[in-house]
């Protein structure tokens, strides 16, 4: 068997003595075959993290919008010195912080055991 040796510098240069084209190039691809299957896996990892990203921000952006909501709503009916919309605001209140409670624990994965 002939060795293959690469010499990287600003250019790639590849010196085989005594093997065909075919056989270098055969050789060359068997190589780098695990270096292009791992950047593939790492090109999956990464677009999984930058979706998981974006759905983490809207959803953060939703309890926000939420909890300034409930907020609004109660300072309303604080202000409106109106008891039945102070009992309805904290029902509101209620309602979404089991909706929210709810959320956190269906998207929360589970620890590793």
């Amino acid at each position: 068997m002939t060795d293959i040796n690469l010499h990287a510098g600003a250019v790639l240069n590849l010196y085989c003595g005594g093997v065909s084209p075919a056989s270098v190039e055969e050789a060359v691809t068997r190589a780098i075959a695990p270096i292009l299957e791992r950047q593939t896996q790492m090109a999956t990892i990464l677009e999984d993290l930058v979706r998981e990203v974006a759905e983490t921000r809207t959803v953060t952006g939703s309890a926000i919008a939420l909890i300034q909501g409930l907020k609004a709503a109660l300072d309303a009916a604080v202000a409106s010195n109106d008891m039945s919309a102070v009992s309805a605001a904290i029902a509101e209140l209620d309602a979404g912080q089991a909706e929210l409670a709810a959320a956190i624990t269906a998207n929360t994965p589970a620890a590793p055991a």
